[in-house]
């Protein structure tokens, strides 16, 4: 898909949502050549992270660990009776949208995330606790779908590059996209938890790159303060170790993965539809309030507006997709004029 050429904001880094590892290695030798980094973590932070949280793709193909669930007979038929059954009226924690190429439906200067492209998907988070995708339809060729863990990559900067933990755990001009209320926020990506006596410690990074350059049609507003070197190398450090650690899934129609969005970064391989057979899935967002893990100070606004006072009268569930308001180029267009 054509990507429109925009300038980048004054002082904004040279870098764009796909990654390219020539400029990333490039920009990693120039600092560590030129700038006097530093050699420790950030205070009380870990040195390195001892959970099951903390794998790669291949120590989880060498232990034989099978992380696919298959329900039983038994199992479909008690889902299927609870589709029949009314809902009681309980608060329901769920936020719903379809990922699927939209550039051929919709105009293609709408389109700010590439969800709705072929395109590559950069490893990343999303919102929320536990991302849950079904699989209506695999693409004709490509769009494998990969996930790896976060603690897996911070454990590997822990050791090698103490200063980007500390550039992930300072505060990021995160882009609002045009929202006359809110243009930008600062917020730190990575979170350290300590234990305490009901929870072990834990580290969170919650992180969109297009949130930082910008994707299509919603380019980083050049108003806003841009980002830095340091946050540049950052990004691209935080992709290549993920791709370096992933784990490719073989995902097929009718299969749903369910993701811990606060532990696991996700991706999605670029991918050729055709008229017969085109990939389709379905996106939620929910939450286990029992088994929740503490909520980030810094997210908390963010979780509220997803699962916060959440009834079914509010709940939409398109039947067919559209591109998410918060990922349209409309906004944006209508405040610059």
């Amino acid at each position: 898909m054509a990507t429109a050429s925009v300038s980048a904001p004054p002082g904004q880094p040279d870098i764009t949502y796909t990654p390219d590892f020539d400029k990333y290695k490039a920009r990693t030798q120039r600092r560590l050549a030129t700038e006097k980094l530093e050699q420790t973590l950030p205070p009380g932070f870990p040195s390195k992270l001892e959970s099951e949280f903390v794998w790669d793709g291949d120590s989880i193909k060498e232990s034989g660990y099978n992380w696919v669930y298959e329900l039983s007979a038994e199992e479909i038929a008690e889902i299927e009776a609870a589709l029949d059954q009314t809902h009681n009226g309980a608060p329901a924690d769920v936020v719903l949208a379809h990922i699927k190429d939209l550039s051929t439906t919709a105009d293609a200067a709408l389109i700010g995330a590439p969800a709705y492209t072929t395109d590559k998907q950069v490893f990343h988070t999303d919102a929320g606790d536990v991302v849950a995708l079904l699989c209506l339809q695999t693409a004709a060729e490509g769009g494998t779908s990969r996930v790896a863990s976060n603690w897996r990559v911070y454990n590997e900067l822990a050791a090698t590059r103490p200063d980007l933990v500390r550039t992930l755990a300072a505060g990021w001009v995160q882009d609002g996209f045009g929202r006359p209320d809110r243009p930008y926020t600062t917020r730190p990506l990575l979170y350290h938890q300590p234990a305490t006596s009901t929870a072990p410690e834990r580290v969170i990074i919650q992180y969109a790159r297009r949130s930082f350059t910008g994707f299509q049609a919603l380019p980083r507003t050049p108003t806003i303060p841009p980002i830095t070197e340091a946050q540049a190398e950052a990004l691209d450090a935080v992709h290549f170790l993920a791709e370096r650690f992933a784990l490719g899934l073989d995902f097929q129609a009718g299969d749903v993965q369910y993701i811990n969005n606060l532990a696991t970064f996700h991706a999605r391989d670029g991918f050729r539809d055709s008229p017969e057979q085109q990939r389709h899935l379905v996106r939620l967002w929910l939450r286990d309030p029992e088994y929740a893990w503490e909520t980030p100070e810094p997210l908390k606004a963010r979780w509220d507006e997803l699962y916060k006072g959440v009834t079914p009268e509010k709940q939409v569930f398109p039947l067919e997709p559209k591109i998410r308001s918060a990922s349209s180029g409309v906004a944006a267009k209508t405040v610059s004029g």
